[in-house]
C-alpha cells in the first residue's frame, strides 16, 4: 500500500504560499516517480503556481506536480476508496 506524507502550513499572503510550496518541493521527494500533490483553491491558482515554480527553478519547467482543487481531491479519494473496497 502507498504511504502518503501530508504537510500543511498556515500562511497569510500569496507570496508566502509560493515560497512555502517552492521550498517544500525543493527539499526533494524520496521517490522520483511519485508526483507531488498540491491542493489549490482553483485551476487558475494551480496554473499560477506552476508558472512561478517554472520561473524560479531556472529551467522553465514545472513537472512532477499534480495541482488539484479540493473537489477533485475528494473525488480522487472517493474513487480510490471505492476501487479498493470493490477489489477486496
Amino acid at each position: 500500500m502507498n504511504e502518503i506524507e501530508a504537510q500543511s502550513r498556515l500562511v497569510a499572503t500569496w507570496a508566502q504560499i509560493e515560497d512555502a510550496i517552492f521550498s517544500q518541493l525543493n527539499s526533494g521527494i524520496s521517490d522520483p516517480l511519485q508526483q507531488a500533490l498540491v491542493i489549490v483553491p482553483s485551476v487558475g491558482h494551480g496554473r499560477k503556481l506552476s508558472q512561478k515554480i517554472a520561473t524560479q527553478n531556472g529551467f522553465g519547467i514545472c513537472s512532477g506536480i499534480d495541482f488539484v482543487t479540493l473537489h477533485s481531491f475528494k473525488r480522487k479519494l472517493y474513487e480510490a476508496v471505492s476501487y479498493t473496497h470493490l477489489t477486496l
